[in-house]
């Protein structure tokens, strides 16, 4: 499926043509509802970017860049039935029952701002002007608000909370900002959980390719080296190369291609069990030997091709392993065959799905410091803490039919517990934390490292710093 663009009277139409037919028509933006991973790639195409867009690659119909940055934090929340505060009476040394599980729960995607506050609020007015934007592009109408959405999650309930279900929570945002903000660029800032760090199909991803070639992983698309030498040099290495600057490199084994370098003796084509040569597993059974045609060439033989792959010395040679601290040194980090390939170029600069998404809108994704969420967008996981604050000690009542009804309390503005202003103190910690590390705070390294092993250790705003979360 390939794309083209154009508006007529306002609504924007795709020139699409079809894989395995030869028609081309032109289809209006809710009959490509099922394909939003290609438009996005479309969206993202370098060939296809604004002039003067040097940062992000906007299309050149949807870039926003140079209009003032409209800052929103989100972040998943899970509150459950049975959760209780950790205070309660005691007579003479006794508590009151307690479950022995916090009971059936709902997750929570929010989005925060300082602005609108928590949860990207909307009036009726407001809501209805966004459902006649979507209405006019063939999407359903929204019943609330999208800065806050519920999911039962669990087997034999809703699921569970992915990338699909953000990417429809995200879609759903950009649309409200650009009717409600037309004139921001929405600054959308995640972390790294729940399926954000998501990649599209094809994506040049060490992650989810095997060391040798074949088995189930999945084939990257190709790339092409460039013709300027020195640009080449952030693709190719020293260890005598294969591939030359301008050459594409194809992540597959092609018909008419060496077998892999580490593997010279591989048949062709897959093996048909019984022949002699077969391995038998464990229970006896002959093992099929896999061919290398069709197949993926995985990281080994990418890296040789490149120039990457380093010759054994004295016992050491490269490996796969994927836990690699980041920190050791060049030495160390030159062993790793995934280190080494997300370090070229085409390789660190693979967007994620999400990434697309939301630059196809012309807008900026953000991902957050891992480990930290003190620096966590706009301050969310304080509103986090607040709201758990009130849920276990004021609002519920144990029962799961409640549940929902109960949490929703704990988001309101009219009582005071998470009204605008105290989103705005909570954005205002996070940018003083973020301020410490960035002008240096701390007065030794050591104090940094004690800094990250206490938040590391901590899920959430309301355990790490208890006090400011409950203050009034």
């Amino acid at each position: 499926m390939h794309f083209a663009r154009r508006e007529i009277d306002g609504l924007i139409e795709y020139r699409v043509s079809w894989e395995g037919y030869d028609d081309v028509t032109w289809e209006p933006e809710e009959h490509l509802q099922q394909c939003p991973d290609k438009l996005a790639a479309f969206y993202s195409n370098p060939d296809t970017e604004a002039q003067g867009c040097a940062y992000y690659g906007h299309h050149k119909d949807v870039c926003r860049c140079g209009r003032p940055i409209y800052h929103i934090g989100q972040d998943e929340c899970i509150f459950k039935a049975f959760s209780y505060s950790s205070n309660q009476w005691s007579i003479n040394g006794v508590r009151g029952l307690r479950k022995k599980t916090e009971g059936p729960g709902d997750m929570v995607s929010a989005m925060q701002d300082e602005i609108r506050g928590f949860g990207f609020p909307m009036n009726g007015d407001e809501l209805k002007r966004v459902n006649d934007f979507r209405k006019k592009r063939g999407r359903a109408e929204l019943d609330t608000s999208p800065g806050v959405r519920f999911l039962n999650y669990g087997k034999g309930r809703d699921g569970y909370w992915d990338y699909d279900h953000f990417a429809r929570q995200v879609g759903d945002l950009m649309d409200a900002m650009e009717v409600l903000h037309p004139d921001w660029q929405m600054l959308l800032e995640v972390d790294w959980s729940s399926g954000h760090a998501k990649h599209l199909e094809g994506a040049l991803n060490t992650n989810a390719m095997n060391v040798g070639y074949g088995g189930g992983q999945k084939v990257p698309r190709e790339t092409t080296t460039p013709v300027d030498p020195d640009e080449a040099k952030r693709y190719l290495g020293r260890y005598n190369p294969q591939l030359k600057p301008g050459e594409t490199q194809f992540f597959e084994f092609r018909e008419g291609d060496d077998p892999p370098f580490n593997d010279p003796n591989a048949p062709k084509y897959d093996a048909a069990p019984g022949l002699d040569g077969n391995k038998r597993n464990r229970k006896g059974q002959r093992v099929v030997k896999e061919g290398y045609v069709g197949k993926a060439k995985g990281l080994a033989q990418i890296a040789w091709e490149r120039g990457l792959y380093r010759p054994a010395d004295n016992g050491k040679s490269m490996h796969g392993n994927r836990k690699v601290d980041p920190n050791e040194d060049a030495e160390v980090l030159s062993w790793s065959l995934r280190h080494v390939l997300s370090n070229c170029f085409d390789f660190a600069n693979e967007k994620l799905a999400l990434t697309r998404l939301v630059e196809s809108r012309g807008h900026i994704l953000r991902m957050c410091v891992k480990g930290h969420p003190e620096l966590a967008g706009v301050g969310i996981e304080y509103s986090w803490g607040k709201a758990k604050q009130k849920f276990r000690r004021d609002v519920n009542d144990r029962k799961p039919k409640h549940l929902r009804r109960n949490v929703i309390k704990c988001f309101s503005r009219e009582d005071e517990c998470l009204p605008v202003a105290r989103v705005r103190k909570f954005a205002r910690k996070t940018r003083a934390y973020r301020r410490a590390y960035r002008e240096g705070k701390p007065n030794s390294h050591a104090d940094v490292e004690k800094l990250v092993g206490k938040f590391k250790s901590h899920r959430s705003a309301d355990t790490f710093d208890t006090a400011f979360c409950y203050a009034d």
